[in-house]
């Protein structure tokens, strides 16, 4: 329906609703008719952040679903799962608006900014852009820039592009002034500044919370969907993940939560059971990669842990492992052994398929590589549809790693058509690599 406000001030909604039985559903939205959405301005102390939400990848057209945030700093992994409302898990973008006055909402100042995401972001404080990554994969990195806030409004924009996969995003400042609860660099919560340790979101729609890391073991009670809850604890072998629900500490099976921080960080629980943390093979077995780039060593595989090494752009060094998604290679640079992003580094003797999983997972059975034809490796945990488009539905997967033939190349240049075991359909052509065969020789089809 349409309706126009007859003048200007202050208007009020509501939205009545009335629930008997069974499953309960609201939505409640709207778009200017003629024009363009204004970007709300609030100005008032603690404001929080306001959400708009886009199908497609370019913020265009009305907003599909809108909604607000803590006037926090931005922390939200949504992995596979929609962001709410009728946002698709995949092919979307968003825009997070905030005002903050200085020196109403915090004192002037130099402020450092900390984001990241998953995939691609820009953050702008007013006209002046502080990260782009717009056009760039951000590659999950955490990435810092100081800022000057002087007196007056200032609108902080964080806008956000989900291609394929995970999706995630975050940003915070330091001081902390202006944000509750308190968010910290590390991606952790805390009261004056004090961390309370790594969250864990559900990220299935109900989850047992038993009383040991045991399917056997009693269910306290079902964890829903995007509820998250303080993670305490793992298992040696990080199968099962220690919570504490509302005073009661229970476990989860960890592939059903997504973390906010490294698994490895949270202790080991004496006789939580799982087993030893497996020990990585240290020994090079004759695989050696090129390094693209100044590449960093990171004591466990993600970009949250500590830096111990950076080795210079063309270094060549053997890589002992991998791990499950074969994102991270174990590296031996000098007397330093830890882990590097595997897109930066390009493997010059052996194959990755002699690497040992060094970080004690095992990944999903997937199907043995082809051998003939054009064949291209997937450099991401890539989604298989049934046609060239984010629209069609999901058939299949490829985890990062997997080689596949390649059948055909969609008209507009963006999606492979692909034979992945018994499996053929199509995924996206951009986080695929040529290994075999010319690139040019891949027919044109949108069959």
């Amino acid at each position: 329906a349409d309706y126009t406000f007859p003048a200007d001030g202050n208007h009020t909604i509501i939205v009545e609703m009335f629930d008997a039985v069974g499953d309960a559903t609201i939505i409640a939205t709207w778009a200017v008719a003629v024009g363009t959405l204004p970007t709300p301005t609030p100005t008032y102390v603690g404001a929080p952040w306001y959400a708009e939400f886009f199908n497609g990848l370019d913020l265009a057209g009305a907003p599909i679903f809108v909604t607000t945030y803590p006037p926090s700093g931005l922390n939200q992994n949504w992995g596979q799962n929609s962001p709410g409302g009728s946002v698709p898990a995949d092919n979307f973008s968003a825009r997070f608006v905030r005002t903050l006055n200085v020196p109403a909402d915090l004192p002037q100042g130099v402020y450092t900014f900390y984001a990241r995401a998953d995939d691609n972001f820009r953050f702008l404080i007013d006209s002046t852009t502080i990260f782009d990554y717009w056009d760039t994969f951000a590659a999950g990195e955490l990435y810092s820039s100081q800022v000057t806030l002087l007196n007056g409004p200032h609108t902080l924009r964080f806008e956000y592009r989900e291609r394929e996969v995970d999706a995630s995003l975050f940003l915070t400042w330091d001081p902390p002034n202006a944000q509750d609860p308190v968010l910290l660099p590390n991606g952790s919560t805390g009261g004056g500044g004090t961390p309370t340790g790594i969250t864990a979101t559900v990220n299935v729609y109900s989850l047992n919370f038993r009383a040991a890391p045991s399917t056997e073991a009693q269910i306290l009670r079902k964890l829903s969907q995007g509820s998250t809850y303080p993670a305490t604890g793992r298992t040696g072998d990080n199968q099962w993940v220690q919570l504490n629900v509302e005073g009661t500490s229970g476990w989860v099976y960890a592939q059903y939560v997504t973390l906010s921080g490294d698994i490895n960080t949270l202790p080991v629980v004496e006789g939580g059971g799982g087993g030893p943390q497996p020990t990585p093979q240290l020994q090079p077995i004759g695989v050696r990669g090129k390094v693209m780039g100044n590449l960093r060593i990171r004591a466990q595989p993600t970009t949250r842990s500590a830096q111990i090494g950076l080795m210079p752009w063309g270094t060549v060094v053997d890589l002992l492992g991998k791990n499950s998604g074969q994102t991270w290679y174990l590296v031996k640079y000098g007397d330093i052994v830890g882990w590097s992003y595997a897109p930066w580094i390009r493997i010059v003797e052996g194959s990755v398929d002699q690497l040992p999983y060094a970080d004690g997972t095992q990944p999903s059975v997937q199907p043995p590589p082809p051998s003939e034809g054009i064949i291209a490796q997937a450099y991401g945990n890539m989604r298989i549809r049934s046609g060239p488009g984010f629209g069609y539905p999901k058939i299949g997967k490829a985890i990062w790693g997997s080689r596949v033939q390649v059948l055909a190349r969609s008209s507009n240049g963006l999606w492979y058509k692909i034979k992945h075991g018994d499996v053929i359909g199509w995924s996206y052509a951009a986080w695929y690599r040529v290994v075999q065969g010319d690139p040019n020789d891949i027919p044109i089809s949108d069959q």
